[in-house]
């Protein structure tokens, strides 16, 4: 690949140890650019904390605020222009694409403190799922749109997760400060049992898309669990970052001590997956890898079977969040982005080499990220500087790098 300085709105490229047919998808990635051209409209008084996008026609994406807001957004509308007439005392009119929707305070039924998550419903668009620091688990109908059916929990929710296994089930998990998963029917409207296990918040969860029953969460003491839902008892197993070899990961009644030793074996003293909080969890759409990534500036790739590490080194990883950072995953080639400060780092996912690193568009913390496959591929970053931004592959580079990787 040919060289590139870093600068404002570009990616700092690095090639990638990948096969030679997958050169062309790499080199697409490896120069993702912020596409000022689509700009949706920033979001009127906090920060972003997760993002969605629903997966029936890759269009309609949910950003959910700390200012107790979830704004929806068609990411194929056309960009509007500030014009006419500005009330009194509000200042100029915001540019960018205006939201479809957007659920405030002031609407019937909306969250009353920061909404920590949301999520489509996986088979239809017109639902989607928000979670909250008031404890409430909120299901909308976006079409009307009105609030559905709400979930009172007893504590404030960080993260959601809805299966994506068409028609196996409505269930969606709530990780929550109190480290019991909370799972909710949106088909009875009725709270299920609890998952206990955890001894901190749970900050990340994601259904695996291979076994419609099986549930994966990490947590803030660093620990990752892997649960069959359907058993209120402890979880399958817990996933330990020592466990490299083909047993994978330790029964969870292995990893439980109530009192570890420090000279006993990795399994009595209670396994961990990440040597600080586990803010990100996401598996590939096969379910063959899960990745996660924690606050000791760690991504780690587990094998989807055996949960073992498959000991793949993602350098350069910073994380030192302590709350949930959404990491998006992409196919063709498998790459993973991640929140990195005001950055977002790419990845080879198979690897570990670094394909780019997006800088020059957020100027505060970026919260979350998501993947499009439409259009050759979207990147969607949201931050604490209330953007959200649109990252594109540039025009024409990738077919130049194949031509020069192919002679």
């Amino acid at each position: 690949m040919s060289a590139c300085r870093p600068g404002t709105w570009h990616a700092d490229r690095l090639a990638p140890a990948c096969s030679p047919q997958h050169l062309p998808s790499y080199a697409r990635l490896s120069h993702l650019a912020l596409d000022p051209g689509t700009l949706l409209r920033p979001l009127p008084l906090g920060g972003v904390n997760w993002l969605d996008l629903e997966r029936v026609e890759d269009r309609y994406l949910l950003a959910a605020s700390s200012d107790a807001s979830v704004l929806l957004y068609d990411t194929q509308g056309q960009e509007e222009e500030a014009a006419g007439q500005v009330p009194p005392g509000q200042g100029p009119a915001l540019p960018g694409l205006a939201p479809l929707l957007s659920l405030t305070k002031a609407s019937p039924g909306g969250h009353r403190f920061s909404v920590s998550s949301a999520a489509w419903y996986p088979l239809d668009n017109g639902l989607f799922v928000t979670g909250g620091y008031d404890c409430q688990v909120k299901v909308w109908d976006a079409n009307t749109p009105a609030l559905a059916d709400s979930f009172s929990l007893d504590s404030r929710v960080h993260c959601l997760a809805l299966s994506a296994v068409p028609g196996a089930h409505c269930l969606t998990a709530a990780g929550c400060e109190d480290p019991a998963i909370q799972l909710c029917d949106l088909a009875s409207g009725a709270r299920l049992h609890s998952l206990a296990g955890h001894r901190a918040p749970v900050l990340a969860l994601a259904w695996s898309p291979a076994a419609a029953w099986q549930l994966l969460s990490g947590a803030a003491d660093g620990s990752l669990r892997v649960w069959d839902v359907r058993r209120a008892g402890a979880s399958l197993a817990v996933l330990d970052l020592e466990s490299t070899g083909p047993e994978g990961a330790l029964p969870a009644a292995a990893a439980r001590s109530a009192a570890p030793d420090p000279a006993a074996p990795a399994a009595a003293r209670g396994a961990r997956a990440h040597r600080g909080a586990v803010t990100s969890l996401a598996l590939t759409r096969d379910g063959l890898r899960v990745v996660s990534a924690g606050a000791d500036d760690a991504v780690r790739a587990w094998d989807g079977a055996s949960f073992r590490n498959t000991l793949v080194n993602f350098a350069g990883a910073f994380n030192r969040a302590r709350r949930p950072r959404q990491l998006a995953l992409a196919r063709d080639p498998d790459a993973l982005f991640l929140p990195s400060g005001s950055a977002v780092l790419g990845y080879d996912l198979r690897s570990g080499a670094a394909l780019c690193t997006l800088r020059g568009g957020h100027h505060e913390a970026v919260h979350a990220c998501v993947w499009s496959e439409a259009g050759g591929g979207t990147l969607y970053t949201g931050g604490a500087d209330r953007l959200v931004l649109t990252w594109r592959p540039r025009a024409g580079r990738g077919e130049d790098e194949e031509d020069a990787w192919s002679e």
